[in-house]
């Protein structure tokens, strides 16, 4: 009876055996060979590693470029603010400049102004004489693109003396940047949010 079966394969052009083609009991499994390409030995199991690792490196890349772009951005709007904080506070320099000029003209009195435009911005001086001493009082101002304002005051105490020619000579006793800034305002200070 084996006989007649591999007769009838052989004459249908199956190789002889079952009919699934192979030994009996057996099935024949596709069996494709690329030249060149040999898979390791205990291989098998590790069919879906490649994707799995590639989409690690992925994710731990996209997030790497996520956070460095969050930290670019956070970094451009605090230089934006400082450059505005910086010129606010040049311009303040500016008005205790002009005073101190001004009080070293002799015969003069002066008191301040008030929002001399100085480049983009201006500034508002006070002068406020006690005793001995002049209090120079200077505000910086300059608005940003969004219409918000901007300002840095700055505060000089010095005396009026006379040299031995007899000119007014300004004696310069402290300087400090006032950083005391309204509440709700955050232009006095800088921060990376905008």
């Amino acid at each position: 009876m084996i006989e007649r079966e591999r007769t009838r394969d052989t004459a249908r052009g199956r190789p002889p055996g079952n009919e699934t083609g192979g030994g009996p009991g057996l099935r024949r499994q596709a069996h494709f060979e690329m030249p060149g390409l040999q898979i390791p030995p205990g291989a098998k199991g590790q069919k879906g590693m490649a994707v799995i690792v590639a989409l690690v490196i992925t994710v731990v890349l996209v997030t790497l470029v996520l956070a460095l772009s969050a930290t670019v951005h956070y970094h451009r709007n605090w230089f934006r603010k400082s450059s505005y904080a910086t010129r606010a506070f040049h311009l303040a320099e500016a008005g205790i400049d002009k005073a101190l000029f001004e009080l070293s003209e002799e015969g003069r009195e002066y008191r301040g102004e008030e929002e001399t435009s100085l480049g983009e911005g201006n500034f508002t001086v006070t002068v406020e004489e006690k005793g001995e001493v002049i209090i120079i009082e200077s505000k910086g101002k300059i608005l940003r693109p969004a219409g918000e304002a901007v300002t840095r005051t700055v505060e000089l105490h010095c005396s009026l003396e006379r040299d031995s020619q007899g000119n007014r000579k300004i004696k310069m006793e402290s300087w400090k940047e006032m950083r005391l800034p309204p509440a709700g305002d955050s232009s006095g200070g800088v921060t990376g949010e905008e």
